[in-house]
């Protein structure tokens, strides 16, 4: 699917806002641990993922819409820092601590959030949406 790249100023990403690039592992144990449990629980992932996209409307149209972006990853990513506040490098390094079959049942959730925030970001603006 080709949707044009959307660019913002870093100043209106909230990602930016809450930490996501940054490198300040205040309370590291516990965001490590936060992020196993989120990504590990499709059910819960899945909530927070969608509050996320819902959320975080200009980090999102900058990154989901960036051909050189991992779109699965990034949502992982980002929703644990929405959730509890875990940089991008920490999330990097919980993921590879859960069993690969949570791993592939996180990408799924992810892929399927992508679709959901790609059906809402294309259909927005139009007659159609809701």
């Amino acid at each position: 699917m080709k949707i044009n790249q959307v660019f913002h100023h870093y100043s209106k990403w909230e990602d930016y806002a809450a930490g996501f690039y940054g490198y300040d592992f205040e309370d590291y144990q516990f965001k490590h641990e936060m992020s196993k449990e989120l990504l590990g629980d499709e059910k819960q992932f899945r909530e927070v993922a969608l509050q996320m996209i819902e959320s975080w409307e200009y980090s999102c149209e900058h990154n989901l819409t960036d051909p050189s972006v991992n779109k699965i990853a990034y949502i992982g990513q980002a929703s644990c820092c929405f959730n509890h506040g875990s940089p991008s490098e920490l999330t990097k390094k919980a993921w590879w601590e859960i069993p690969e079959e949570k791993r592939n049942k996180a990408d799924s959730v992810a892929r399927e959030v992508l679709r959901i925030w790609r059906e809402k970001y294309i259909l927005k603006g139009s007659l159609w949406a809701s």
